[in-house]
């Protein structure tokens, strides 16, 4: 799942996760862009990184979780 030799779609939120907090839609903008992504993929992947403890949704933002990042 993450960092792979393949880039996932998870790796590539937390790649984008990293330069700071973002919204699902702003997540979508920018994943989607030369792709044709899904809303909903969107959604699947970010609850799955959600459960795994590697992003924390607070209202409308997501941002990585700062016990993951420092491991």
């Amino acid at each position: 799942m993450l960092f792979s030799r393949q880039e996932e779609l998870e790796d590539r939120i937390v790649r984008l996760l990293l330069e700071g907090k973002s919204s699902i839609k702003a997540l979508h903008t920018e994943l989607s862009q030369g792709k044709k992504l899904s809303l909903r993929a969107i959604y699947k992947a970010v609850t799955k990184l959600e459960v795994a403890g590697v992003v924390l949704k607070v209202g409308k933002f997501i941002h990585l979780d700062e016990e993951w990042r420092t491991k």
